[in-house]
């Protein structure tokens, strides 16, 4: 299947590849439309979905924190233990 992409949409995906995260255009838009459809079919609303994705970007940078730490730091919050 060949595909003619207006160039602000060809730009943006070879910025995805140049971040490193995608080895070739291709994987930018296999990701890209395996997102669609999991959005067609997910009973998770586009908010949440996109918090999750924020999510796994700071676990990929290196900025997640264990468990029992953060278990710790709700339980102190939430009922004082």
């Amino acid at each position: 299947m060949n595909l003619s992409l207006a160039p602000e949409i060809q730009n943006y995906i070879e910025s995805k590849v140049g971040t490193g995260r995608y080895a070739t255009p291709e994987d930018v838009v296999a990701d890209a439309i395996e997102r669609l459809m999991l959005e067609e079919h997910s009973p998770v609303d586009p908010e949440t979905l996109a918090a999750i994705e924020r999510a796994e970007g700071e676990f990929d940078r290196g900025e997640s924190r264990p468990f029992e730490e953060v278990a710790a730091e709700l339980r102190k919050k939430y009922l004082g233990k």
